[in-house]
């Protein structure tokens, strides 16, 4: 079944004519189940403010993400990547684990969903590393840099 929901062939499928002569479309709920079911164990990803190199993309979450079941991953020409996992469970530890960078730039998932429109929303909140120098050796614990990750934004 697999192979079945992976088939990018495309075959002429007679459209149904109504009875003034217009042809049209017919996407039945069995169709709908299909589609569903082939975009089930997949993840919508865009980088912010760019477009990454799919190889550089690829080779990136291959590493990052060997434990966690990555099947394939494609990319429009919008700059959407699409992940597709060989389990729930593998999709679900890669969204648990983030966030996510390349190249420190943040990478946003959204779950495919039916119906969904794909745009890329400015988020509000954007994780970001810091790299803070010259600390002095007694704020190296949890409330000394907590208090001075706290001027920069929500430490993690």
């Amino acid at each position: 079944m697999n192979n079945e929901l992976e088939d990018t062939r495309l075959e002429f499928i007679p459209p149904v004519v109504s009875p003034e002569g217009k042809k049209q479309v017919l996407i039945t709920q069995d169709d709908l189940r299909y589609l569903a079911k082939s975009f089930a164990l997949r993840l919508n990803v865009y980088f912010l403010g760019t477009s990454m190199d799919f190889k550089v993309v690829n080779s990136c979450f291959r590493r990052l993400w060997r434990l966690f079941e990555l099947d394939r991953m494609s990319k429009s020409s919008a700059g959407f990547f699409f992940f597709k996992f060989k389990s729930e469970s593998g999709m679900n530890q890669a969204l648990e684990n983030g966030p996510w960078m390349v190249n420190n730039v943040p990478v946003f998932f959204s779950r495919w969903e039916p119906e969904v429109c794909l745009e890329k929303i400015e988020p509000s909140v954007i994780p970001l590393w810091v790299t803070v120098q010259h600390v002095p050796l007694e704020l190296w614990i949890g409330i000394g840099l907590s208090k001075i990750l706290s001027g920069v934004g929500y430490p993690l």
